[in-house]
């Protein structure tokens, strides 16, 4: 799948992998959640900019570039415009962890397909960051588990 292909998947799939857990959490709260950066204008015009200046090769954590050398040129500080930390999603670790228990409880296992019944954030352990036998294994039996609680 190309980049550009990829990145329109993730904003179709923001719902289901995201937007729907975060307004529970603010709901609970009596939140309002709000997401300016997903107006429709805001996200169409930010996908007619070319992936190669929004990441500049495979391993690129930074991202963003483009965006963040003009916030550059706007004066926007520094530590704001090129921040040292990494992305939200993967500040509590969580992914790393579930990837090394499936590594020693799943070692040997293997399975050929997973069929996934949601696009809930189950389906980015299937992906090229994650995806080993013991991974495929680890997610054939959540989804069996989940079978069996409907």
């Amino acid at each position: 799948m190309k980049l550009h292909d990829k990145l329109w998947e993730d904003i179709d799939l923001a719902y289901d992998d995201t937007l729907e857990r975060e307004d529970k959490v603010t709901m609970s709260n009596s939140i309002e959640l709000r997401v300016p950066f997903l107006d429709r204008n805001v996200v169409q015009c930010a996908m007619q900019i070319s992936p190669r200046l929004k990441i500049k090769h495979d391993d690129d954590s930074t991202r963003k570039w483009v965006h963040r050398e003009v916030g550059a040129m706007l004066d926007v500080p520094q530590y704001t415009a090129y921040p040292e930390n990494d992305m939200a999603q993967s500040g509590s670790g969580l992914h790393d962890t579930v990837k090394k228990v499936t590594e020693e409880y799943f070692v040997g296992k293997t399975v050929e397909a997973v069929e996934l019944e949601d696009n809930g954030s189950n389906y980015r352990y299937l992906d090229e960051d994650y995806v080993t036998p013991e991974m495929w294994a680890y997610m054939h039996e959540i989804t069996k588990l989940n079978q069996c609680l409907e």
